[in-house]
C-alpha cells in the first residue's frame, strides 16, 4: 500500500500562505507539486500523473479535485471567520497591482459589499468541492462541506487558532515540530471593531452559508482540542515560542531589507 500524498486546499485568505512555507519547510526539496496559478484542466492532470517523488499537492483548489488522485491522499485546508476574511480579501485586492480585481477596487466599481456577495459561500465550496461557477443550492452545498469535514479531511483548521492548528497537522501528518514566520499579512487594513456595524451586517448576510460552516468548524475545533492528551499544552507552549523566535528574526532581516533598499544598496 503506496504512502498517501497529502493534499493542501488552499482557501484564499486563510493565513494558507503562511501554511505553505511552512509545508515547504516540512517537506524534502522536489516533493511538493504546486498548482498555483494552474489552469483547471492542467491541475487535474497534474494530480493524475504524479510519481512517487510528490509527497504533497497545494493549490488553491477545492476538494473535488481530490477524484484525480491515483493513490490514497489526506486532504487538510484552513478556514477563516467569514466576516473577517472578507474585509482582508477586500484590502488585499485593493493593494496588490497584479490582482484581476485591483484597479476595479481601487476605482470603486467593486465595494466590498459587492466583492462578499461574490465570495458568499467561497469557503464551502472548496471544502464541498465545488468550482466558483458551479450551479449548486446553499443547502447541499452546506450539507456537503459539513460530511467532508467530518469524513473526509485528515485535519483542518482556523486562521484565528493557527498555533493549535499546526500542532493538530504536525501529529496528523508527522512534521517536525519547530517554529515559523508569518506570511502575506494584509497590511493597513481596518479591524471589525473600526467597520461600520451597518456593513459588518452586510458582509455576514452576503457570507451566510460560510458563516454557518464555519461556526459548525468551530465547534468541532474545540472538541479536538479537548480531546487532546495533556501534554499538549506543553508543546503548544514550545511552538509559540518558537515561533515567536523565527518570526521575529524575520521580521529584523525585513527591516534591514526595507532599509537597504531605500539606500540602494543589494541591487
Amino acid at each position: 500500500m503506496p504512502e498517501p500524498v497529502d493534499f493542501f486546499i488552499h482557501v484564499p485568505k486563510t493565513a494558507g500562505t503562511t501554511m505553505l512555507r511552512i509545508i515547504e519547510d516540512r517537506y524534502p526539496p522536489g516533493s511538493v507539486e504546486s498548482l498555483y496559478l494552474a489552469p483547471p484542466e492542467e491541475a487535474a492532470a497534474r494530480i493524475a500523473k504524479i510519481g512517487p517523488q510528490t509527497r504533497i499537492v497545494a493549490g488553491h483548489v477545492d476538494y473535488g479535485y481530490s477524484k484525480h488522485f491515483a493513490g490514497p491522499f489526506r486532504a487538510f485546508a484552513m478556514l477563516r471567520e467569514p466576516v473577517d476574511r472578507a474585509i482582508s480579501l477586500f484590502y488585499f485586492v485593493k493593494r496588490e497591482p497584479s490582482h484581476p480585481s485591483h484597479q476595479a477596487v481601487v476605482d470603486g466599481k467593486i465595494t466590498i459589499e459587492e466583492m462578499s456577495r461574490e465570495q458568499g459561500g467561497m469557503q464551502a465550496r472548496f471544502i464541498a468541492g465545488y468550482s466558483p461557477t458551479e450551479a449548486v443550492d446553499d443547502a447541499t452545498l452546506l450539507a456537503q462541506a459539513k460530511v467532508h469535514l467530518v469524513e473526509k479531511f485528515a485535519v483542518f483548521g482556523l486562521t484565528e487558532r493557527f498555533d493549535e492548528t499546526l500542532l493538530l497537522l504536525t501529529k496528523a501528518l508527522g512534521w517536525t515540530l519547530r517554529g515559523y514566520a508569518r506570511q502575506n499579512v494584509t497590511k493597513k487594513r481596518p479591524s471589525k471593531d473600526a467597520t461600520d456595524p451597518a456593513l459588518l451586517a452586510a458582509i455576514r448576510e452576503a457570507s451566510a452559508v460560510d458563516v454557518v460552516l464555519y461556526e459548525f468548524a468551530h465547534e468541532l475545533f474545540e472538541k479536538q482540542i479537548d480531546a487532546q492528551p495533556p501534554e499538549f499544552a506543553d508543546e503548544l507552549s514550545v511552538l509559540r515560542r518558537d515561533a515567536m523566535v523565527v518570526d521575529g528574526v524575520s521580521r529584523v532581516r525585513e527591516g534591514i531589507g526595507s532599509i537597504a533598499r531605500k539606500l540602494g544598496l543589494g541591487k
